[in-house]
Formats: structure tokens, sequence, C-alpha cells
């Protein structure tokens, strides 16, 4: 997760200044970015990426093995494909809400040159002034957007994963079989 922040940082910079007005295209985008801010101005926002991506992998990743753990000692099967859509979303619906405060301060730390506002001094200067000037629910805007995005996105990776899984679970025990069957 941490290299593909060394990607992701840049991209969501640029997105996010795009959406909101800065800059009118992607290529001008770059070229400002790149001109006003040097290559360091390309990792504005790093820290915060890191830290909510990092704890949002471990979380995501956690609480599907360990709902996926409870459903197997409840019942005695593993989750079936719709099952490890259902947990893989709520697994990544739970990752969101423990990860959307890190979010907000890395979305203002990349936008700071268009708020109009005093810009932040730093990840602890922007957590101050969000929690005394706007108050800690702040810390929650874009939660909804968010879930909507990164729920149904993990929904789908992990019951793809199941079905990747048993597929070559099932590649494997039919080599097997055939080397059975070949042998005798």
């Amino acid at each position: 997760s941490l290299l593909s922040c060394i990607f992701q940082s840049p991209q969501e910079l640029l997105k996010q200044r795009i959406q909101t007005g800065l800059y009118p295209s992607f290529t001008q985008g770059m070229k400002t970015l790149t001109v006003e801010e040097g290559v360091a101005g390309w990792f504005t926002g790093f820290v915060p990426t890191v830290a909510r991506n990092m704890p949002m992998v471990v979380v995501v990743f956690t609480t599907f093995a360990r709902l996926k753990a409870l459903h197997k000692q409840r019942t005695g099967r593993d989750l079936t494909g719709r099952e490890s859509m259902a947990v893989g979303g709520l697994a990544g619906a739970v990752a969101v809400s423990l990860t959307q405060p890190v979010d907000v301060v890395k979305t203002r730390l990349m936008t700071q040159a268009v708020s109009g506002q005093v810009p932040y001094r730093g990840v602890v200067d922007c957590v101050r002034r969000i929690a005394t000037e706007e108050g800690l629910l702040t810390f929650y805007s874009g939660l909804l957007p968010r879930l909507l995005y990164i729920a149904p996105f993990s929904a789908i990776q992990f019951s793809v994963n199941a079905k990747m899984r048993d597929l070559l679970l099932w590649r494997h025990r039919r080599k097997d079989k055939i080397k059975v069957k070949g042998g005798a």
C-alpha cells in the first residue's frame, strides 16, 4: 500500500484540484504543479494519504478475516460467493468509517490552495483547526459518497477473490485426479 501511495497521491492531488477548479485540465495541472511547487508539490498530502491507506487496508482485510472466521465458527462452512460479497462490503464500510477523518485531513491539505482560507501549516494544524473552528463532525463530511464507492468495491473484490480461489482449487484438484488416473 505504501508503494501505491507514491502513485496515488499525485493522481489524487491533481484530481481534487481539477474538481475544485484550480486547474482547467490534467495537462495544465501537471504543468502548473511542476512549475509552481516543484517535485515536492506532487506529494502534497502524501503523509495523510499513507495515514489513510495503510489503516484502511489493515482494517478491511482484518475485518473480513474476522467476520469470515465467525461465520465458519457458527455455520461450520466457508462463505459462499454472495456471502463473501456481503462481508466484503461490510468490511469496506467499517474501514471507511474508521479512516474518514484522515481522508478529510488529506483532502483539506490537497485542496487548500483553492479554499480561500489561511493555509494549514501541516497535518497537526489542519486537525486542530478543523476541530476547533468547524467541530468534530466535520471529520465525517463526505462519508456517504466514500461509503458508496468503497463498500461496493470491497464487496466485488472479496467475491472475486473467493471465486478465483474456488476456481484455482478446483483446477488443482482436477489435475491431481488426472495424475492419479494416468499413473494407475
